[in-house]
């Protein structure tokens, strides 16, 4: 049973080790979006300052400058966003064998509490019979 114990400790401990992971890409993920978020936000701040400044403020360059650094954040987020299906599987087939080892562990129980439940049968029948046995004089 320690055995088991101890396999289910270390199944535990890398399903938790997997959640962590998953959680880590997730954010990841989302602070990527706030990027992309801001780089949204001050490319429309810039144009409204490029509007007011007219032509030949030098925006078309940053602009073009913001779209590459925001199609290198989407690819970002599309790799991330595939280790993050992989992970993810992970997590399920961690699961999957901590709950293999945990059903293992809930079965030897119930068979153990049945062996005690049938010998404590046994030993109060033995007692039973004793006391209705006719004494010998």
């Amino acid at each position: 049973m320690k055995r088991l114990d101890s396999l289910i400790r270390v199944r535990q401990w890398q399903l938790d080790e997997s959640r962590r992971h998953v959680a880590e890409l997730e954010a990841s993920i989302e602070r990527t979006n706030e990027r992309i978020r801001a780089l949204d936000g001050n490319i429309e701040a810039e144009g409204r300052l490029a509007d007011q400044a007219g032509p030949g403020s030098g925006f078309a360059s940053y602009a073009a400058g913001v779209r590459e650094r925001r199609r290198k954040l989407i690819a970002t987020i599309e790799t991330l966003g595939a280790e993050l299906a992989q992970a993810r599987e992970t997590v399920a087939e961690a699961f999957q064998e901590l709950k293999k080892f945990e059903l293992v562990q809930e079965s030897r129980r119930v068979r153990e509490r049945a062996v005690a439940a049938r010998r404590e049968q046994f030993s109060l029948d033995e007692i039973a019979a004793a006391r209705h046995r006719p004494s010998a004089r």
